[in-house]
């Protein structure tokens, strides 16, 4: 008798298996250099709440929504840049797993919608803003979860 394993289970281990290989490859590197100037202002934020420090960040303008979506990074792992790339690495996959589940509900051929996925799973620009910690796998969640919002509205 073999069990059947839930899509949830598979979907998480791609999510680790891909996140560990952009780690390991080093796509996704520790070095703070080249990350975006408002995603360290959000994280020097984030620190300075999850510490309880005065930071003179908020002098420099209000923060983005990613300083909202950086709370379970700074809160966990404060000072860690690495946790924050792999958190946007984490996003860029649901992103990516999202657009397939729409694109694959969209039309009839499930090939198609698999390789766009890979495809964007590899695109060298995805990779370079989970790099920067820039707001590209924030935005096609965003979007992603847009799609799927408007098919649980029409059903």
């Amino acid at each position: 008798m073999t069990k059947k394993i839930p899509p949830g289970y598979i979907y998480a281990g791609l999510c680790a298996v891909w996140v560990g290989v952009l780690i390991v490859s080093s796509f996704v590197t520790r070095a703070p250099l080249g990350i975006e100037e408002a995603a360290a202002k959000d994280l020097l934020l984030g620190w300075s709440f999850a510490d309880r420090i005065a930071s003179p960040a908020g002098t420099f303008g209000p923060p983005d929504l990613r300083a909202l979506l950086f709370a379970p990074v700074v809160l966990y792992w404060p000072g860690s840049i690495l946790a924050a790339k792999v958190f946007s690495a984490i996003i860029g996959f649901l992103a990516t797993l999202l657009f397939y589940k729409w694109s694959n509900k969209q039309g009839e051929n499930d090939e198609g919608s698999l390789v766009a996925a890979a495809l964007l799973l590899v695109s060298p620009y995805l990779l370079l803003q989970i790099e920067s910690l820039s707001v590209g796998p924030y935005l096609l969640l965003a979007f992603g979860l847009g799609a799927f919002i408007h098919r649980k509205y029409h059903e």
